[in-house]
């Protein structure tokens, strides 16, 4: 499973246990990334499903979806140790940047960049417009 420095998946379970609680809670982002020397050591069981919540963590709104709930999670992954929690809404074409020091909304043409994901940037426009149906369909 290891094979670079850095490993990103979707659907990846964590068993994250936040910041004055007993209990690890499993939590599964749309996307997670974490840093390979954090995954050095752990048992196969264990890379599968980390005890620790990932350094990022994707989350994308889905129809039917509570704010209420979805900033639920914002506050496990971010007491369980996640450097940021990106919330996308493909609905206004947006993503939420939240971290500990406080929460950023990017829209329009702005750009994606995270300290915690260096190198990897993307301008909104180009991720939301693979969204877009094309006007016409080829016969």
């Amino acid at each position: 499973m290891l094979r670079g420095k850095r490993q990103a998946a979707s659907e990846w379970c964590f068993r994250i246990l936040p910041k004055g609680e007993k209990e690890r809670r499993p939590l599964v982002p749309d996307v997670a990334f974490v840093r390979y020397e954090r995954l050095l050591g752990l048992s196969d069981d264990d890379q599968e499903s980390p005890p620790f919540a990932p350094d990022v963590a994707f989350e994308i709104y889905s129809v039917g979806d509570r704010r209420r709930d979805i900033l639920h999670k914002v506050d496990v992954y971010l007491r369980g140790g996640s450097d940021a929690v990106v919330l996308v809404d493909p609905r206004d074409r947006s993503l939420e940047i939240h971290e500990r020091r406080g929460m950023r909304r990017l829209t329009g043409d702005a750009t994606f960049a995270l300290s915690s994901l260096p190198g990897f940037t993307f301008p909104l426009d180009r991720l939301f417009a693979a969204m877009d149906l094309p006007t016409s369909f080829p016969l």
